[in-house]
């Protein structure tokens, strides 16, 4: 059986956002390409990666302004990468050394895509497969995610209750 190759299942020529830009204009952007991360930095050299999650946390829950906020003051600093032919294995095994689920993908010395644990899940095909990588990626158990859903589902109840999301 042939290997899969990162480059078959990769997205190709991602857009990159320059460190000085807001938050509001990656936002914006992120929104624009229906995607959740930006590559900060220009085609040969990326110093952070910007996510939704990094907006949400550093950003949001913070308080702080995305029109008055650089992106290199939120972006996560550590960027991991694996090589366009690499085998979609390895990409995998990289993702689980440093608990990630995105990386670079380049070739050259030159960014040609990003690839995600979805990609890899969905080059892969195979359903026990996926659900053994998305337990070891998701932070959150059985019991946990029950008592979320409670929750979840209280707030929406005290929302009805009090007419507050008319």
């Amino acid at each position: 059986m042939q290997s899969i190759k990162v480059k078959e299942v990769m997205t190709s020529d991602p857009y990159t956002i320059q460190p000085h830009q807001s938050v509001m204009d990656a936002a914006k952007i992120m929104r624009d390409l229906e995607c959740g991360v930006l590559p900060v930095g220009n085609s040969t050299h990326i110093i952070g990666m910007l996510t939704d999650r990094d907006i949400t946390i550093r950003l949001i829950a913070e308080g702080k302004d995305a029109a008055k906020t650089e992106v290199n003051q939120i972006m996560s600093k550590n960027v991991y990468s694996c090589d366009e032919d690499d085998d979609i294995e390895d990409a995998e095994k990289i993702m689980l050394k440093h608990d990630v689920s995105r990386l670079i993908v380049l070739k050259d010395d030159k960014i040609k895509g990003i690839v995600t644990l979805a990609d890899l899940l969905r080059g892969k095909g195979d359903q026990n497969e996926e659900k053994t990588v998305m337990h070891q990626y998701s932070p959150i158990d059985e019991q946990r995610a029950m008592d979320i859903d409670k929750r979840n589902g209280a707030a929406k109840k005290a929302m009805i209750d009090s007419n507050s999301w008319v």
